[in-house]
């Protein structure tokens, strides 16, 4: 699958991680990227519109509630991968959270989005994952 048909919902609150990402973003060719800033637009695109998204990626810590908030909303049983970024460590009890829930974890760093794409190639490597068992393991 091209990254140009990748739908990617991608909520982050700082100015400076968006413009990088969504740079890289077009650099690599993708050209459906849908940002929010909150947590609160994050949770209502996807609970109205979750079908209109291949990814979703998310800052875990910005106003509204926490990208491991609703990731722990929508649960195990969505049908697309979630990411989740965050400049902080979680607890080990979060950490399963996230895995209990099919997330996939990433520490904000400066190869974030080298690792972000990385994801993206191997899960879209045979077109749109289907469900949460063909995701690969949180990391």
């Amino acid at each position: 699958m091209d990254n140009k048909d990748i739908r990617i919902l991608y909520a982050e609150d700082d100015p400076n991680w968006y413009e990088d990402f969504m740079e890289d973003f077009k650099n690599d060719g993708f050209t459906q990227v849908h940002h929010v800033n909150d947590g609160h637009k994050l949770l209502d695109a996807c609970t109205q519109h979750l079908e209109n998204y291949d990814l979703i990626l998310s800052d875990h810590s910005m106003r509204g509630p926490r990208g491991l908030e609703v990731l722990i909303r929508l649960g195990p049983a969505r049908k697309i991968p979630f990411i989740l970024l965050s400049g902080t460590d979680f607890e080990p009890n979060e950490i399963d959270l996230i895995k209990t829930n099919g997330g996939i974890y990433i520490g904000k760093s400066p190869e974030a989005f080298d690792e972000v794409k990385k994801i993206i190639k191997n899960l879209f490597a045979n077109g749109r994952p289907a469900a949460k068992a063909e995701l690969p393991p949180a990391l």
